[in-house]
């Protein structure tokens, strides 16, 4: 399977209809609420398709965008599953999208889906990094060193995110350009009744997230630790 080189012909913006959003998430996380987000947002002149390998994160994602197509395809398990890949392709190849969108949930994440679509020539190749921890193998950097010069787009979620990926690959400064992240506005009220000043009603502080080592769930609970609460107001954790 070759790589062709990026065409970065000038195609006015009408013309460009045709989405396919591809996520080989296993799990629903940050990664997939932005995506739900954008596309629920996005214009209704694109027409999305969204491929990924789980039923469960697919439908999710299309849930907020009803006029979305879903396609389910084998997860690429490593670089011998070659079945898949080419299984990949040939779905490509038949929707014809004007763009591949992939959203990384983490480092390594669509890495073989990423040199499946650049090898279709003119599809543009759009890579979206939701998270600044680095790839997982030495195999993993040389393939996004290789694949990211011929992305079309790379975005980072923030600056600091972008330049921890740029490092971590060893791209060029200013390489990935930086989105900040879809959140949805919400309007929130001040609530009704609120604890006086100077009561015993304790501060309660809520993190919420999956009950995942990388959330750093940990270094929060150490750090409530080291605090001396003997200066401070009542709080819970």
């Amino acid at each position: 399977m070759s790589v062709s080189p990026r065409r970065r012909d000038q195609v006015g913006t009408d013309s460009v209809r045709t989405v396919v959003y591809y996520t080989d998430a296993a799990q629903i996380g940050g990664a997939e609420t932005v995506a739900r987000t954008l596309l629920a947002e996005l214009d209704d002149r694109f027409e999305v398709t969204i491929v990924g390998s789980d039923a469960s994160v697919v439908d999710h994602i299309a849930a907020v965008r009803p006029s979305a197509n879903t396609v389910l395809v084998p997860p690429i398990t490593d670089r011998r599953d070659v079945a898949a890949m080419v299984k990949l392709r040939r779905v490509l190849r038949a929707l014809r999208p004007d763009i591949f969108h992939a959203n990384l949930s983490e480092g390594s994440s669509c890495q073989y889906g990423l040199l499946v679509a650049l090898s279709i020539p003119g599809l543009r190749v759009v890579a979206t990094e939701n998270s600044p921890m680095g790839v997982r193998s030495g195999l993993s950097r040389r393939i996004k060193r290789f694949s990211a010069p011929r992305f079309d787009a790379h975005i980072g979620v923030g600056r600091r995110a972008a330049a921890l990926v740029e490092a971590d690959v060893g791209l060029a400064s200013g390489a990935v350009e930086v989105i900040p992240n879809a959140v949805p506005v919400v309007e929130h009220r001040s609530p009704a009744h609120r604890a006086p000043a100077g009561s015993d009603s304790p501060v309660r502080i809520v993190a919420i997230s999956r009950f995942d080592p990388v959330k750093g769930l940990d270094v929060l609970f150490d750090a409530v630790a080291l605090l001396d609460r003997g200066s401070l107001s009542p709080f819970e954790v």
